[in-house]
């Protein structure tokens, strides 16, 4: 009786092992792809990244990258501009670091293949990426209803299409975001 139940415990402890192996495996493919998608500049060099809504240049006299490019080389004064209400910011997102890795595999690892791009710019959404200092280093503003994007300088480009649109909405969506375009009269 006692070997049935050393027997019996034996089993147990084995069939245990390959979903250890599994997620140890995993843990590790998970570590190689977040180094991966780090490859992209600024994701290679924020420390911090958030996303805003805002209302696009055709809603406002105050376009946010207008305003954002003006001020990019003066930190000071750009943090003074991202409090104030001259942006007419409607919601802004700090990531956490799993929606990081899931914004860059999204614009960079998903492929658009024929699908049709945008050809209009109507931006309601921003991503701005700061470094260790707080600092803005980069911004790509996004159009979802032209499917096309706007980069600051150094930025590594991705494209955008119909199904990256719909996954990106979602995940805007699942952040939190609930602004994307003002309702037409």
């Amino acid at each position: 009786m006692i070997r049935i139940i050393k027997y019996i415990c034996l089993l147990s402890v084995l069939s245990l092992l390959p979903s250890c192996r599994d997620a140890v495996q995993n843990n590790i493919k998970d570590k190689v792809d977040a180094q991966k998608l780090k490859r992209n500049f600024p994701f290679s060099d924020a420390v911090k990244v958030e996303i805003f809504s805002y209302k696009s240049a055709y809603e406002t006299d105050n376009p946010f990258s207008a305003i954002l490019n003006d001020h990019i080389n003066n930190p000071a004064a750009l943090k003074d501009v991202l409090k104030s209400n001259k942006l007419n910011i409607k919601e802004r997102v700090v990531l956490t670091d799993k929606q990081v890795q899931e914004l860059a595999r999204m614009l960079y690892h998903e492929n658009c293949g024929d699908e049709i791009k945008g050809n209009c710019f109507t931006p309601r959404h921003a991503i701005l990426f700061y470094d260790k200092d707080e600092v803005p280093v980069a911004l790509t503003e996004i159009s979802l209803e032209c499917a096309t994007a706007f980069f600051s300088k150094e930025f590594t480009k991705y494209e955008l299409c119909e199904s990256k649109v719909v996954k990106l909405t979602a995940f805007l969506k699942a952040i939190g975001i609930s602004y994307f375009e003002e309702p037409v009269l």
